[in-house]
């Protein structure tokens, strides 16, 4: 069941994505990319302030290792948040191939940042940290420059209702963390099975619809983003029975021995 504090995060990511909430604003960030972080951060403190507690049935301790990799992307990266962003961060942490080192030369910076509660204190401080955390977002373009992707966001708040669609649980088991708390407490409720079928379908359509996108002549960025849908379509599919989510290394050998070869 989708929540109305769900509801709100939605918007709270999208915000931190590119500060737009419509249509209008994408055209306001054509005349300067600072107008819609501006415009909107007053509607996103009323979101945030308007949250609600719910009662979780779950919870989680979360144990992560603190990164020792001498990977340049990911410490110019780290340095990045100590020097702009450390006091907005409750926690920042690689995950996916950077997460475990076995980086491939079409891999993504993939990285969830939790943002502590003091980037909503006010208009001001919720402006510097979403500006930054998007001017950040450059060191993952100099890794991969068809990234398709930004920051992961999550704040302190929603650790009490943790959205496990957005980010399974069981990556956190092979993230590295940066900065900030490496354990903390997780509380989350497990979708219904109908929530899930219909969270399965909605991705299926999302790749169908893009699928139909190529007769359009796809550029690289476009064709990386289809294969990259594809190749987490097995984590989306087992995460049907595994509410805390499949890593995506592990998907594939799981979902063969899960589906018929024909299937497969």
């Amino acid at each position: 069941m989708t929540t109305k504090n769900s509801k709100h995060f939605e918007v709270v990511r999208k915000y931190f994505k590119n500060g737009c909430l419509n249509q209008s604003d994408v055209l306001l960030s054509l005349i300067h990319y600072r107008l819609p972080y501006l415009k909107n951060a007053g509607s996103i403190l009323k979101l945030y302030n308007s949250y609600s507690t719910e009662v979780s049935s779950c919870s989680k301790s979360i144990l992560v290792s603190n990164y020792q990799i001498n990977y340049s992307h990911a410490l110019a990266m780290k340095q990045y948040l100590n020097e702009k962003l450390n006091k907005f961060i409750l926690g920042a942490f690689l995950h996916g191939s950077l997460g475990t080192n076995e980086l491939v030369h079409y891999s993504d910076f993939d990285a969830l940042v939790i943002l502590n509660h003091s980037v909503f204190q006010s208009k001001q401080t919720l402006n510097k940290a979403a500006i930054a955390l998007k001017k950040s977002e450059k060191i993952m373009q100099k890794m991969d420059p068809l990234q398709h992707h930004g920051w992961f966001v999550i704040t302190e708040k929603e650790l009490d209702n943790f959205p496990i669609n957005y980010f399974p649980p069981s990556l956190f088991e092979h993230a590295k963390c940066m900065i900030g708390e490496n354990t903390f407490q997780i509380k989350y409720n497990n979708l219904s099975a109908l929530n899930q079928l219909q969270s399965f379908n909605s991705y299926c359509s999302h790749l169908l619809n893009n699928i139909k996108r190529i007769e359009q002549n796809l550029n690289y960025y476009e064709v990386k983003s289809l294969l990259s849908g594809f190749m987490l379509l097995p984590s989306i599919y087992l995460q049907l029975k595994n509410p805390e989510g499949i890593f995506k290394k592990e998907s594939f050998s799981l979902i063969n021995k899960s589906l018929g070869d024909k299937e497969y």
